[in-house]
């Protein structure tokens, strides 16, 4: 054996493939150490030869650890935990040397090794093991920390359960089968196939948990959106029947109620009851819900047995008869059977839901289905026997509104009934203007029945002999402007200038089509726009007519009509029955009567309100000044000009010379046709029409 070289002795020469960069120490724990050319070498006849164990014992290698067969020290940092990552300058201390070295081994020459700071060890490799992503408990901040203060990162791997803090004598070196340990390493201890088993299976088991995390907290926050927006939640397995019927069972109704519309208290006299806001923030077209399932199902299966019988009949008999916009159910009149594979249904079904109900009342006899809460109902009950109080629907359906009573009426005479437009009747008065117009419309039509076609005809002989209900006038708040004024309206629905003015509008379908200006809808207005090539100095504008209904007199109205009906006489059809349509045009615009409060008036200026022809009276009757006078004089200016009833859209093309002056001779002319009146928007590249934000690029 070669003998120590001393720390002041140079290292002999050796070749470059045998010499490391720096000096090393290789400490082996079962072989000898052996190291050529180093300043420190140590061999086996130096260890103590009791201590060696007579046969070698197979080690058993953990799955999650891999320990080293020899440790090497350089003047490099060594990491302990990823051998295979390159290192940094750093040496180990004698706080990790007194550890390593066993206390009956002193080496003859030791190595010098400069003062460092403990290293800290990466822990990347142990918490990328999907083992230990588990023992979350374990590796949290604060016990990581005081695990690499107190322990060596070598001896004590962060993979041991429990901090070796917590075991004092964890270290004592203990008489084992080999004899007393040559480091104080904790003995390790051999794993069974079991525990292997078991340790995999726990882990497959939590692995599953974690992917099935993302599912289940997305199905949490899906059913929470539900609840907050819809107030249930559905169940995808069974049919829309079953999850009506299943929600309208078990869930509380109070939650499905609206809670984002609005009342308007117009009152100021008068207090409302305290819960009136949750009541009429309901709408006015709520439901209301019967209060149990005791309700008789025989008129429910008439219904729907009509209703079968009924399309049954019209499929297998054409009938000449019929329009859709005039046709009025034959009274007292049942379809005959059907088929009799459908009537064996009927019955079968019939049966089937009778049985049905039956069980319904029984299970649900003692059970209240009231849609309204106590408080709901108890303020109901208030405000219907309050007779100062009026409830109406606002202009623009912005919500119910609560008006005083008194208030009301006065509002309404002042703004509108005691103008120059209406006059006052007394009862009488109204009945003799009524009965006269309903015996010259009868006698009309008698006397004209040639000129009708038996579907005409057919309405008129089921409708003009019922009574009727006179039309009544009231106003709809508009809450949106300030002072908060009422728009008239009058409700012709069911009476009998109704009747023949739904005729009218019927017959209006043949002339609305030679009104140049007319325009069906929005839709037909972006058709018509994208067929169309605009030039660059093109500017769009707006207008929209002040009052039209009460603006247009009714003498300059069907003067107009008459002489749009003989210009277009070619193009209309050959039965167009023209002296028929223009009287009872007439008839019907002169005898608007209605009644309001218990008082009855009459409209003497303007389109009769309430009438269902005074869409197209309107549009017809500006319609044939707009082809005479609008459109052939500014032909080069207006290369597109529409109206739906009483708003205009229009593409201007300014001239080369005098482009105000032409402009406002435009404007003159609009507005030269009696006394209706426009508010024209100016020319522009961008523009708002019915429901089209409209840019030209």
């Amino acid at each position: 054996m070669e003998p120590m070289a001393s720390p002041t002795q140079k290292a002999p020469k050796q070749n470059n493939t045998q010499l490391s960069k720096h000096r090393l120490v290789d400490l082996t724990l079962e072989e000898d150490i052996e190291t050529k050319g180093t300043p420190l070498q140590t061999t086996t006849s130096q260890l103590s030869q009791q201590n060696r164990p007579k046969k070698r014992q197979k080690r058993i290698s953990n799955p999650h650890y891999t320990q080293q067969k020899s440790v090497h020290w350089t003047n490099e940092e060594i990491n302990f935990y990823n051998p295979t990552a390159p290192a940094s300058k750093l040496i180990p201390n004698q706080h990790m040397t007194n550890h390593m070295f066993p206390n009956n081994y002193t080496p003859t020459n030791p190595p010098i090794f400069p003062p460092a700071p403990i290293p800290q060890p990466i822990l990347a490799p142990f918490s990328t093991n999907p083992f230990f992503n588990q023992q979350q408990n374990i590796f949290n901040a604060g016990t990581q920390n005081q695990f690499l203060q107190n322990q060596n990162p070598f001896l004590h791997p962060p993979y041991l359960s429990e901090p070796l803090n917590n075991k004092p004598n964890l270290f004592k070196q203990n008489n084992t089968r080999r004899g007393q340990n040559r480091y104080p390493c904790k003995k390790r201890k051999l794993k069974s196939r079991r525990v292997i088993q078991r340790r995999a299976k726990r882990y497959k088991k939590m692995s599953a948990i974690e992917a099935e995390k993302p599912l289940l907290q997305s199905s949490y926050h899906t059913k929470q959106y539900c609840l907050k927006n819809f107030g249930f939640i559905a169940d995808p397995t069974l049919s829309l029947q079953r999850n009506f019927n299943q929600i309208i069972k078990t869930s509380n109704i109070q939650p499905l109620q609206p809670s984002n519309l609005t009342f308007h208290n117009l009152c100021k006299n008068i207090k409302l009851p305290s819960d009136t806001r949750k009541l009429l923030d309901l709408n006015l077209k709520y439901c209301l819900s019967k209060n149990n399932f005791n309700q008789n199902i025989n008129k429910i299966l008439l219904q729907m047995a009509y209703s079968i019988r009924t399309k049954f009949y019209d499929i297998n008999h054409e009938s000449t008869d019929y329009e859709k916009q005039i046709y009025t159910k034959k009274k007292n009149w049942n379809p005959p059977p059907a088929s009799n594979q459908i009537e064996d249904k009927l019955t079968e079904n019939g049966m089937a839901l009778k049985l049905q109900q039956t069980l319904l009342n029984l299970k649900n006899s003692f059970r209240n289905l009231n849609n309204l809460t106590t408080a709901q109902l108890k303020t109901l009950n208030l405000l219907k026997q309050n007779k100062n109080l009026l409830i109406k629907p606002t202009d623009k359906s912005l919500g119910p509104s609560v008006l005083d009573t008194c208030t009301y009426i006065k509002q309404v005479l002042n703004e509108h009934l005691l103008s120059k437009d209406y006059k006052q009747l007394s009862a009488t008065e109204a009945k003799n203007l009524l009965d006269k117009a309903k015996t010259t419309l009868q006698k009309l039509i008698i006397d004209n029945q040639n000129l009708l076609s038996k579907a005409e005809f057919t309405y008129f002989k089921r409708n003009m002999y019922e009574f009727k209900r006179i039309p009544i006038f009231y106003g709809l708040p508009k809450v949106h402007k300030s002072p908060v004024t009422l728009r008239p309206v009058v409700s012709g629905s069911n009476s009998f200038l109704g009747i023949f003015s739904t005729w009218l509008d019927f017959k209006m379908k043949d002339l609305l089509p030679h009104v140049k200006s007319f325009v069906k809808n929005s839709t037909s207005v972006i058709t018509e726009l994208k067929s169309l090539h605009i030039p660059k100095e093109a500017l769009i504008f707006t207008a929209n007519a002040t009052s039209m209904y009460t603006n247009i007199d009714a003498r300059l109205g069907i003067a107009c009509i008459r002489d749009f009906i003989n210009t277009h006489k070619e193009q209309l059809p050959e039965n167009f029955p023209t002296n028929l349509f223009l009287q009872v045009l007439i008839i019907v615009m002169k005898f608007n009567v209605f009644t309001f409060a218990n008082t009855y008036w009459l409209q003497i200026a303007g389109t009769a309100m309430g009438t269902p022809t005074a869409c197209s009276y309107a549009t017809v009757s500006f319609g044939h000044y707009e082809n005479n006078t609008i459109l052939k004089e500014f032909n080069q200016n207006l290369l597109y000009h529409k109206r739906y009833i009483d708003d205009v859209i229009g593409i201007w093309l300014p001239p080369r010379q005098n482009k105000t002056l032409t402009w406002n001779n435009f404007k003159k002319c609009l507005n030269g046709w009696g006394t209706l009146r426009w508010s024209i928007e100016e020319p522009s590249l961008s523009t708002h029409f019915l429901d089209l934000n409209i840019n030209i690029i």
